[in-house]
């Protein structure tokens, strides 16, 4: 078990292969989401992030105290993997801490955020390996973790919120989102380029949950932007993805 300034607990077994990568790996993404969100919402909770190749998905933990991150590489020697679950789950942990509510989430527009950053730090971690503690170990990783971010770019489906038309459908991706990530690939992949050519703009989706309509399907794009001008572009490419549903 290592310790990380007392917020964040690393916790390995002593049958976890490839362990001794945990902490490089978290330092090295973690680092990433701190230079993005900042360590106010990054140290704001503890939190204890171990890996479990036998559950059956990876997760923010929060019936816990700390709550936890379960990431489900078959082991942790797998990083682009570990990679790409850690970040969505981090992006669940940063959104959770402005939370004025933490028991309110809008599943279909929090899961597709947590998906495109996850192809979001893939991208960034490609381009700045040669930062990683993990460099030396293998120096041409850069282009084994763009492939696997590209084969996840290609894999859509027929977007099931461009189709969307009413509340009852709304509701339905809603409850279904867990299950049906595909049907939201093609918005994922734009939400991730959207994140690519506004990089700086990012740490503005952590604040959805403060305008989610009373509906609880919904933000409130209009008032987001109005309260935030100095954002309104990005916000206004963020409210492309919700469906235009007709009172």
């Amino acid at each position: 078990m290592l310790l990380t300034n007392g917020v964040w607990t690393l916790q390995s077994d002593i049958r976890d292969e490839g362990r001794e990568y945990l902490c490089p790996l978290f330092d090295f993404v973690f680092g990433l989401f701190r230079e993005i969100f900042g360590d106010e919402i990054m140290y704001a909770e503890p939190c204890i992030v171990f890996n479990d190749p036998l559950a059956p998905f990876p997760m923010l933990i929060l019936n816990t105290n700390p709550i936890k991150i379960r990431t489900t590489a078959g082991n942790l020697r797998d990083w682009s993997r570990f990679i790409y679950e850690f970040a969505h789950e981090l992006t669940h942990y940063a959104i959770r801490q402005q939370k004025k509510d933490k028991g309110i989430t809008l599943k279909w527009f929090e899961e597709t955020i947590c998906e495109a950053m996850s192809m979001y730090i893939l991208n960034l971690v490609g381009k700045r390996w040669n930062e990683s503690p993990l460099y030396n170990c293998w120096p041409t990783f850069a282009q084994a973790i763009n492939k696997y971010n590209a084969d996840i770019y290609e894999r859509t489906s027929d977007s099931i919120l461009r189709k969307c038309s009413s509340y009852a459908e709304l509701q339905n991706i809603e409850d279904t989102c867990h299950n049906n990530r595909g049907g939201r690939s093609i918005d994922r992949n734009y939400l991730y380029d959207v994140f690519v050519s506004m990089a700086s703009d990012i740490k503005t989706i952590i604040y959805h949950t403060q305008y989610i309509q009373l509906n609880g399907l919904q933000v409130d794009f209009d008032i987001w932007q109005v309260e935030d001008k100095n954002k309104e572009h990005f916000i206004n490419k963020l409210s492309s993805i919700q469906p235009a549903i007709s009172a």
